[in-house]
């Protein structure tokens, strides 16, 4: 996939994020404009006016949230049946995961697997190995390589026509190589890093305690029992050819977040959504105290 198709297609959703954000906007304010009209011909005092259009945006807010959440929970409900009949062969337990997400964790052949699918659409696949060390493989642009240099690892360079379209950092560069050099972890790691159709890109990462598999902009049909055995078959044997590799001279230990992300994203969703809750809340009180000034600047009758 091109670097100019991944822009394109950021690009593409930031706009129906602005469009989306323009809309519900023009709705507020044709509501707001409604309900000061409609007050206005109300037989009641100037000080009950800022009363009853708070109340009336209450409404059409409420009723913009309900309808949201009842169109979203058939979406998921049908989407969660789809994706828990593709990951429950694997042994995979499946339950929400943010606002439009999913996520599985279980054993498979003995190694821990945590999956996340959320907006995007995104998948992260990680695959539990006893790993020490870090690596990253991904499509060559200037994405990939403004994402290694965030991560300071050292860009390997192979002479090698199979890996010239490859972005590849190591922390310890002659793991790395010993790693690549093995035919079956090498074949393994270019169906991972393919390049695909339409927006959709691949990144590995081999981390600390985890393999991960980053599939970014792909389509859900995507996901099928072929394609995630496939997927499942080669990060678990490139886990058990990496495990046997001689230990890398310079290692490195997984963080806290990076723990947390892997095997429990909602000790770090549930503060985020904490004060998101908060924020909101401040926003209607802001709103209120801005309608009772509006009609303070009105002269009273």
């Amino acid at each position: 996939m091109s670097e100019t198709k991944i822009v394109k297609s950021w690009g593409a959703a930031c706009l129906r994020q602005v469009l989306l954000a323009f809309g519900t906007f023009l709705i507020f304010l044709v509501a707001f404009i409604g309900l000061v009209i409609w007050t206005l011909t109300l037989p009641i005092t100037q000080d009950q006016r800022p009363f009853v259009i708070f109340g009336g945006m209450m409404v059409v807010i409420l009723l913009i949230i309900l309808g949201t959440i009842a169109w979203g929970a058939i979406s998921l409900r049908r989407r969660a049946s789809w994706l828990d009949a593709v990951f429950a062969p694997l042994g995979l337990n499946g339950k929400a995961y943010l606002w439009n997400g999913r996520q599985y964790h279980g054993q498979v052949r003995g190694r821990q697997v945590d999956v996340y699918l959320y907006r995007g659409p995104n998948l992260d696949i990680y695959v539990a190995s006893s790993i020490n060390t870090r690596m990253g493989i991904g499509l060559k642009g200037r994405i990939t390589e403004a994402a290694s240099q965030i991560t300071s690892l050292p860009e390997l360079i192979f002479y090698d026509p199979g890996l010239e379209h490859l972005t590849i950092t190591a922390l310890d560069e002659q793991w790395g190589r010993g790693l690549l050099n093995n035919s079956t972890a090498r074949d393994a790691i270019l169906r991972l890093t393919s390049a695909q159709p339409g927006f959709e890109f691949r990144n590995l990462l081999i981390q600390p305690e985890a393999i991960q598999l980053q599939n970014n902009h792909f389509n859900w049909k995507g996901i099928t029992a072929e394609n995630l055995q496939s997927w499942m078959d080669d990060l678990i044997s490139l886990a058990g050819i990496a495990e046997s590799q001689p230990a890398p001279l310079l290692t490195a230990s997984a963080t806290i977040l990076e723990r947390k992300t892997r095997l429990n994203r909602g000790s770090i969703i549930r503060p985020v959504f904490g004060i998101t809750c908060v924020v909101i809340a401040v926003m209607l009180i802001a709103l209120f105290i801005v309608i009772i000034g509006l009609f303070d600047l009105v002269p009273k009758v």
